[in-house]
């Protein structure tokens, strides 16, 4: 990791050629594609944290003229490649800038979390009622198309019911997953700058991440809103509360990290809890979240911060 950021950071032309690169092997290798597509948007976003939001425009530029060739000749359009890379670089792009005037890590968060969110209210405003659109992709397009590939159903009331309740949430759900991503891609480049220019200084800037009160206060309010609240009042709160969990699970991820470092633990306790969020994935994300909304109040650090920081990037 740390020779590729070198790499990219060698000069304009190895920023573009790897990103390009990186968007390429995500279109191509659709098991490693969001992997793949992070490092790509890091790229994007480590050149903007270096050098500035217009260098890393001219590398934004740059990529997506060589993705959009490669696009004709492989699939003959660029369309499909230049929409896919700049879901995450443009986005990249914007949150490292964002970064850069800052300088601290909680406003493009808190930025994400509010675009998030009107993204969610957006949806419902100009669409009325999102879950119906979704039942209706997924009953002619989805399902069809999996059918194809002899993967059937068993279609009965039960599963109606289920599908019904499940496309409520997946408008949250959907931009939760894009928003992680996207922050996925400016941690990743923040990292690489603190690994290149300054060691450690990463580690210490997350173990340090609180969103704060304001930020609590509003993830409560949309909590008592989706569990008091009644018809599309409570489902546009429950799809709120969906893009708040998935900032949330950061600011928890940042106390656990904070937690190992204070109390000398063993990185061991962080791989296991990154092995419990993915294989208990609904359950470990709730958790993580509301560990991350009390952490605004309590402020857990502070409460232990006599145990001294030893942790390594």
């Amino acid at each position: 990791m740390r020779a590729l950021a070198t790499y990219i950071m060698r000069g304009q032309m190895q920023a573009i050629t790897t990103v390009a690169a990186c968007a390429v092997l995500a279109l191509v290798a659709m098991p490693l594609s969001w992997p793949v597509g992070y490092l790509s948007a890091a790229g994007i976003g480590l050149v903007t944290l270096v050098h500035g939001a217009r260098e890393g425009g001219k590398t934004l530029l740059g990529a997506a003229a060589i993705l959009a060739l490669i696009g004709m000749v492989i699939i003959g359009s660029p369309l499909l490649a230049i929409g896919f890379a700049l879901t995450l670089w443009l986005p990249a792009l914007v949150l490292a800038a964002i970064l850069l005037s800052s300088r601290t890590l909680v406003f493009p968060v808190q930025v994400l979390l509010v675009f998030g969110l009107a993204i969610v209210a957006g949806a419902y405003a100009l669409m009325g009622d999102p879950a119906i659109w979704w039942y209706n992709h997924i009953v002619n397009d989805v399902m069809p198309t999996l059918e194809q590939a002899n993967i059937g159903f068993q279609r009965g009331p039960e599963f109606e019911t289920r599908l019904a309740n499940a496309t409520k949430l997946m408008t949250g759900v959907l931009v939760m997953v894009t928003a992680l991503g996207m922050l996925a891609g400016l941690l990743i480049a923040r990292w690489w700058q603190a690994v290149l220019y300054k060691p450690g200084a990463f580690g210490e800037e997350f173990r340090s991440f609180r969103l704060g009160k304001v930020i609590g206060i509003v993830a409560v309010v949309i909590v008592l809103l989706a569990i008091i609240g009644s018809g599309k009042l409570a489902e546009l709160a429950s799809n709120f509360l969906l893009v708040m969990m998935g900032i949330l699970l950061i600011q928890g991820l940042a106390l656990a990290h904070a937690l190992v470092a204070r109390f000398k633990a063993h990185q061991l306790w962080l791989a296991m809890l990154y092995m419990l969020l993915v294989l208990a994935m609904p359950y470990m994300l709730v958790m993580l979240a509301m560990a991350g909304l009390v952490d605004n109040w309590a402020d857990f650090r502070k409460r232990f911060q006599a145990r001294p920081e030893t942790e390594q990037d």
